[in-house]
């Protein structure tokens, strides 16, 4: 005799299939042995004969079952079937970590993301583009490429053929495909506090690189200068990773003149480039927005690599980066795998592009980040931190002048905030991060307003204390 039980406020034809299912799973009903009629099942458990019907329809389609003509259902091997453990009986659920105060560069608002306009996107995608089962190119779809190279010259000033873009899963993806097709054995030039200084396990093992400090700090007016000293750059170097729009994490940006230095370093010698990270350049609160280093480099010497981490979501894992014409042609010669990045992801986000959807959360983003960097310019004032740079971006330097601890930075986390120092993105034992660990970075966008004036209290409560 089967054994059903029926929840009458959930589905009940999916209730009636999932039972049946464990139950010949489980070998609870043996092979070949016949199931009940529809109609007599029906009639046991008080349901619609379609009801059941679809359950056995379901069962009939997944392997489970098998019908004979004019006799019924009969319950099939399943020794072929897929059958997964249920990982919460094998293994314990990994602990989150969970942080009422996530000061990390990494968050963004939540509670404004366009849902909708997602929801939207992909029904479309999966409804119209039968596209989305076939392969990628291995430089991405090409109408997202399309689309990306209209934003970049409306919004970056810079004039590119989709056929020069490429896609992957983010910058240090980027980087790995860069790492094989430039010429000799390449030696970068990171900045030092920088991104990729912080991260350099995100280079192949066998990467040459040093890191450089380009910043002139004056503690007077609390600016940062960002410059490359050209002359000071080793012979070796022949690849220099930048971020001259909003360096990070100071937010500094370098001037024009800076700009042509370091364009004229690149052209003066064979095989020698610039990779411009153009981290979080859509969010300028206090100044017009300043152009890109791309597009001013008339010597095509300028790698930009730009992504959708900061302007929708990390989730996406969706960057891409702009080649020379002649790394594309190695890249072109080098790669034939399909792109990492989901096709259908790629469709989707073509999609949330050219129908304006993008253009309007960036500008809603904007406005609601400009509202929560002006509270926090203000808590911080208040309290009497130093800031630096403070003009765009998702995040800002603030420096205090307690001493700060490894036992401090632990009390801080017993605390519920999780938040960076500048050391952490600097080159470890240089003396950059001994000089920086009284530096914090304090990321914005994931943060609501009460979370960032409670947070922001305690945090000075917290560095305040012996």
């Amino acid at each position: 005799m089967l054994y059903i039980e029926l929840d009458q406020d959930k589905i009940l034809y999916k209730q009636i299939y999932e039972q049946l299912a464990d139950h010949i799973r489980q070998q609870h009903l043996a092979e070949d042995s016949k199931l009940p009629g529809i109609r007599s099942l029906a009639d046991e458990l008080g349901v619609a004969v379609n009801t059941v019907n679809q359950a056995y329809q379901q069962l009939l389609v997944e392997g489970y079952i098998y019908s004979r003509e004019r006799s019924g259902y009969y319950v099939k091997s399943i020794d072929n079937l897929l059958t997964l453990p249920n990982i919460d009986q094998l293994v314990a659920e990994e602990e989150v970590e969970n942080y009422p105060y996530n000061f990390s560069i990494s968050g963004v608002d939540k509670t404004h993301f366009p849902y909708e306009d997602w929801r939207r996107v992909f029904r479309r995608t999966i409804r119209e583009d039968a596209g989305i089962l076939a392969h990628t190119p291995p430089k991405g779809l090409f109408d997202l490429r399309e689309e990306i190279a209209r934003y970049l010259e409306s919004a970056r000033g810079i004039k590119v053929e989709p056929q020069r873009i490429i896609i992957s899963t983010g910058i240090s993806q980027l980087t790995a495909l860069l790492e094989n097709i430039l010429p000799g054995t390449p030696v970068f030039a990171l900045e030092n506090p920088g991104y990729m200084v912080g991260k350099t396990s995100y280079l192949h093992a066998s990467s040459k690189y040093m890191a450089i400090n380009h910043l002139h700090y004056d503690d007077k007016s609390h600016s940062v200068t960002y410059s490359v000293d050209v002359d000071a750059l080793p012979e070796s170097v022949s690849v220099v990773f930048l971020t001259p729009s909003h360096q990070f994490p100071f937010g500094a940006v370098m001037p024009v003149d800076a700009r042509i230095s370091i364009l004229n370093w690149a052209a003066k010698a064979k095989n020698r480039y610039i990779i411009e990270d153009d981290y979080d350049f859509e969010f300028q609160y206090k100044s017009s927005k300043i152009p890109s280093l791309k597009s001013l480099d008339s010597g095509d010497r300028v790698i930009y690599m730009s992504g959708f981490s900061k302007s929708v979501a990390a989730a996406l894992r969706i960057s891409f980066m702009i080649l020379p014409q002649d790394l594309l042609e190695k890249y072109e010669a080098h790669y034939s795998s399909e792109c990492p990045v989901s096709g259908f992801v790629q469709r989707a986000l073509c999609e949330f592009i050219k129908d304006g959807s993008f253009e309007r959360h960036v500008n809603r983003m904007r406005t609601l980040y400009s509202s929560k960097h002006n509270l926090l310019l203000q808590v911080l004032a208040r309290d009497g931190h130093d800031l630096f740079n403070y003009h765009s971006g998702t995040s800002l330097v603030t420096r205090v002048s307690a001493a700060v601890t490894e036992k401090k930075l632990q009390v801080l986390r017993d605390a519920g905030i999780k938040i960076n120092t500048v050391a952490d993105f600097c080159q470890e034992g240089s003396k950059e991060a001994a000089l920086m660990r009284n530096y914090f970075i304090i990321g914005f966008a994931g943060a609501t307003e009460n979370e960032l004036i409670q947070g922001l209290s305690l945090f000075q409560e917290i560095i305040a204390s012996d």
